[in-house]
């Protein structure tokens, strides 16, 4: 229900045109959503937890 929203600005099934995810992750100012990306996010998080295990948690 709330994807039909996204897609097609009312709550109904979506038919036609739907919006592509980058407009919908651009920011606010540019007319986007500002919504994250997720496989940008997804990438990062993967990152952060590698860098913690090669680092180490409790080490400086």
């Amino acid at each position: 229900m709330c994807i039909t929203f996204f897609l097609k600005g009312k709550d109904s099934a979506a038919t036609g045109a739907r919006i592509c995810w980058q407009l919908i992750c651009s920011p606010k100012a540019k007319g986007g959503l500002g919504l994250r990306n997720l496989v940008d996010w997804d990438k990062t998080c993967i990152l952060h937890k590698i860098r913690a295990i090669v680092v180490g948690e409790g080490s400086l």
